[in-house]
C-alpha cells in the first residue's frame, strides 16, 4: 500500500529531512563564523603591518609608506579605518614608481657619489653581459631573443649619452629578465655569480625598488599622511594615538624629528650610565603641549599621555605614567640592561 501523507512513516521522513536540514544550517553557520574570525584576524594583521610600516617611515622624517606589491583588494578591508584616520592610500604602476624612486635617489647623492655609482654600474654591466654572451653560447637556440635583448640592455648601461637615469632603469630590466632565464640554467657556478651581481647591485641601489624581480604590470601600494606646518600645533587639539595623519605627521615633522633625536639622545646616555629608564614631563597647556626632556629640553607635541603611552608600547618600552597635576604628567620608559 502507498504511504499517505499523514502516515506515521511519512511523518518520520519530514522529521528527518528538517533535522538534515537544521544540521546543515549548523555547520554552515559555523563554516560562515570561522571565515568571519579568519577574515577579521586577517585585517587585524594587515592594520598592525600598515601601522608598523607607517610609524618606521614617520620616524625616519618620511611622509609615506610603502606597504607592498598589488595590496589593492587587501586595503578595501582596512579602507574605512584608514579614512578615519586621515590616512590617505594610493598606488603607482611598478615602473612609474621605480623612476620617482631612481630620481629621489640620484638627486640625494653628491657629485662624487654620483660619479662612483656609474662607474660601479658600467662596469656590473660589462661583467653581466660577457656572462649573457656566454649563455648565449652555451645554450644555443635556447635563449638567443632573450640574451640579444638583455646585452643591449647592459650595452646602454655603458653608453656615456644615456643619462644615469635611464642606464638604471635599463639595467633593472636586462636583471629580471636574466632573473627569469637563470632558473633554467644548469650551470651551478655561472648562476651564482650572476645572482651575487644582481644582489649587489640591489645593495647599491637599496631603498629605490631596483633590480628586484617585480611584475612590470604590478602596482606598488602606500599609505600617505598630511605634511603639518607649525601652525598644526595651534590649530589641532592633542590626540591620544600615534597611527593617524596628524600623529605622523608630528612625527614626520621638524618638531617630531627634533623629538625622535633627543629621545635617542637621552636614551644612549642613560646606557653609557648603565641605566635603564628615562624620565620625561608632559605639560598640557592651553597654547600647546609640550614634552621636556633632561636638561631643559624640550619640544612641542601633538600627543597626549596616553599618545606617548601607545607610541612607546608600541616601539617595546614599558611605560609609567604619573600623573602631578591636571595639566603634568610625568612619563617614564624603561627597557632591560643587557645584563638584567
Amino acid at each position: 500500500m502507498k504511504l499517505t501523507k499523514i502516515s506515521i512513516e511519512a511523518t518520520g521522513k519530514k522529521i528527518k529531512s528538517r533535522e538534515a536540514k537544521k544540521i546543515a544550517q549548523a555547520k554552515l553557520g559555523l563554516k560562515q563564523k570561522i571565515q568571519q574570525k579568519a577574515d577579521a584576524l586577517k585585517t587585524s594583521k594587515l592594520l598592525v603591518e600598515v601601522s608598523e610600516k607607517a610609524l618606521d617611515a614617520a620616524i625616519n622624517g618620511q611622509s609615506e609608506a610603502v606597504i607592498g606589491m598589488d595590496y589593492s583588494s587587501a586595503f578595501e578591508n582596512i579602507r574605512t579605518t584608514l579614512n578615519e584616520k586621515s590616512l590617505h592610500l594610493k598606488e603607482l604602476p611598478y615602473p612609474e614608481y621605480l623612476n620617482h624612486q631612481l630620481r629621489l635617489f640620484i638627486d640625494s647623492q653628491e657629485k662624487e657619489k654620483i660619479q662612483s655609482v656609474t662607474e660601479e654600474l658600467a662596469s656590473s654591466g660589462s661583467k653581466m653581459k660577457s656572462l649573457c654572451e656566454e649563455i648565449k653560447q652555451s645554450y644555443p637556440g635556447n635563449y638567443d631573443d632573450s640574451m640579444i635583448y638583455v646585452i643591449d640592455l647592459l650595452n646602454n648601461t655603458m653608453d656615456i649619452q644615456e643619462t644615469l637615469l635611464e642606464r638604471i632603469t635599463s639595467a633593472t630590466l636586462a636583471c629580471s629578465k636574466i632573473s627569469d632565464v637563470l632558473a633554467f640554467i644548469d650551470n651551478e657556478e655561472l648562476v651564482e655569480i650572476l645572482e651575487d651581481e644582481i644582489l649587489w647591485l640591489t645593495d647599491v641601489f637599496s631603498g629605490t625598488w631596483a633590480f628586484q624581480k617585480i611584475d612590470e604590470e604590478a602596482f606598488v601600494s602606500f599609505i600617505s599622511w598630511n605634511h603639518l606646518s607649525e601652525k598644526a600645533f595651534l590649530n589641532n587639539e592633542p590626540i591620544d594615538d600615534y597611527f593617524c595623519s596628524l600623529g605622523l605627521g608630528w612625527l614626520a615633522n621638524e618638531q617630531g624629528q627634533l623629538f625622535i633625536s633627543l629621545l635617542e639622545k637621552f636614551i644612549d646616555k642613560k646606557i653609557e650610565n648603565d641605566q635603564a629608564t628615562l624620565k620625561m614631563h608632559l605639560y598640557k597647556f592651553s597654547s600647546g603641549y609640550r614634552v621636556e626632556f633632561e636638561e631643559n629640553a624640550e619640544i612641542y607635541t601633538l600627543l597626549t599621555e596616553v599618545g606617548f603611552a601607545h607610541l612607546f608600547k608600541k616601539l617595546g618600552y614599558k611605560v609609567n605614567l604619573t600623573t602631578s597635576s591636571a595639566d603634568e604628567v610625568d612619563i617614564e620608559i624603561s627597557w632591560k640592561r643587557s645584563n638584567d
